[in-house]
């Protein structure tokens, strides 16, 4: 699940998964 406030799609997502923490670089431009 992901929480209540969403991050900026601006900043890297850190998306903790099943006690995983994953970190995924987006780029601004896409």
């Amino acid at each position: 699940g992901f929480p209540s406030e969403s991050p900026p799609a601006t900043a890297p997502m850190t998306i903790f998964y099943n006690g995983v923490v994953t970190v995924f670089n987006v780029p601004s431009d896409k």
